[in-house]
C-alpha cells in the first residue's frame, strides 16, 4: 500500500466519523430549557446567563403577558409554582409581578431573583448567543417582540420563536420576517403515518422553518427515524425538547439521530457531548494534503 493510498484512506475515514449533521449541516445545536433549569431558577436572568456560560448554541425562555400588556418572562399562566405570588399572571400589572421572588422556590441562594421581562432578556443576550422564545397558545407576540428588539438591538437573525398555532406564524411573519419559527406540539398531527408527505407539505404552506416536538416521540417512537429523515429533505429542521430531564442516553440518541437541536434542563451535559466537527474537518484536510504531496506532481493531472 502507497504512503497516498494510507493518507487518503485515513482522510476517508475522519470524514465518516464525523457526527450525523442535521438540516442545517451543522451538528444537533445545543439549547437550553428555560435557561440552564436544572441548576437554576427558571425563566431568568441568572438561568439565561448560566446556559450561555456553559456554551449553549440557543437559551429557551418562555413568554407570558401582564395585565397591562408587559411580556415577561414565566413559563406558568399562574404565579404559584415558580414565584411567591399566586394567581393568573394576567391578572397582574408588570411592576406587581416584577416585585416578586421567582429565585427561593428552587434555593434560598436565589431568593429575590426577579422575573424578567422580554427587553431584559434580550438585552442580556446581545452579543451572547441566540434565544428562542416559546409563546404560549392562544397569544400574540408579535408586536411586543419587534418592539424590543428595536429597543434593545439584539438581531434579528439571532431570534428563533416557536409557535403552537397558524395566527402565531403569520403574527411573527408580519412582525419579524427574520425570525425562525418552529412549529411546535407534543407530536405530528398524525404521529404514525408510513409517509409523511402530506404534513409536510401543509406545514410548507404555513410557513414555518421547522418543528419542535417531544423528546418522547422523536426519540421514542418507531416513526420518528422516517419523519426526521423526510422533514429534512425538504428542508425542515427537526428539534426535541425535553419533557423530563434528559438523561445522557437521551442526548446520545438525539446526537447519533441526526437532530437538529435538543432543548435540554442540563446544557453542560449535551454540550460535552456534542462532538467539535471542526477537528474532524480540519484532520480529514490535512490527511488530503499529505496524500496528494505524498503521490506528487501526477496528483493535479
Amino acid at each position: 500500500m502507497t504512503t497516498y493510498t494510507a493518507l487518503r484512506g485515513l482522510a476517508f475515514l475522519a470524514l465518516a466519523l464525523l457526527p450525523a449533521a442535521g438540516a442545517s449541516g451543522s451538528p444537533l445545536l445545543v439549547a437550553g430549557h428555560r435557561g440552564y433549569s436544572a441548576a437554576y431558577p427558571e425563566d431568568t436572568l441568572v438561568s439565561e446567563d448560566a446556559a450561555f456560560d456553559v456554551g449553549v448554541d440557543l437559551v429557551e425562555i418562555d413568554l407570558q403577558k401582564t395585565s397591562d400588556g408587559a411580556v415577561v418572562i414565566l413559563h406558568d399562566d399562574t404565579l404559584d409554582r415558580t414565584t411567591d405570588g399566586s394567581g393568573p399572571v394576567a391578572d397582574h400589572t408588570l411592576a406587581e409581578v416584577q416585585a416578586l421572588d421567582a429565585g427561593s422556590w428552587f434555593g434560598p441562594e436565589f431568593a429575590g431573583e426577579p422575573v424578567p421581562t422580554l427587553e431584559q432578556a434580550l438585552a442580556a443576550a446581545v452579543g451572547r448567543g441566540s434565544l428562542l422564545l416559546d409563546q404560549k397558545n392562544g397569544v400574540l407576540f408579535g408586536s411586543e417582540i419587534a418592539s424590543a428588539l428595536d429597543a434593545t438591538g439584539f438581531p434579528g437573525e439571532d431570534l428563533w420563536v416557536t409557535a403552537w398555532e397558524v395566527a402565531q406564524v403569520d403574527d411573527i411573519r408580519a412582525h419579524v420576517p427574520g425570525a425562525t419559527i418552529l412549529w411546535t406540539a407534543l407530536a405530528p398531527d398524525d404521529p404514525t403515518p408510513a409517509d409523511w408527505s402530506d404534513f409536510l407539505a401543509a406545514m410548507a404552506g404555513v410557513g414555518v422553518d421547522g418543528f419542535s416536538f417531544v423528546d418522547l416521540f422523536l426519540l421514542g417512537s418507531p416513526f420518528a427515524p422516517d419523519f426526521v429523515t423526510q422533514a429534512q429533505a425538504a428542508g425542515f429542521l427537526v428539534f426535541a425538547w425535553n419533557l423530563f430531564p434528559a438523561s445522557p442516553s437521551d442526548m446520545q440518541m438525539a446526537i447519533d439521530a441526526g437532530l437538529d437541536g435538543y432543548i435540554v434542563d442540563n446544557p453542560a451535559n449535551l454540550a460535552a457531548l456534542v462532538p467539535e466537527p471542526h477537528a474532524g474537518v480540519l484532520l480529514a484536510s490535512l490527511l488530503l494534503a499529505g496524500a496528494l504531496l505524498a503521490q506528487g506532481p501526477s496528483a493535479s493531472g
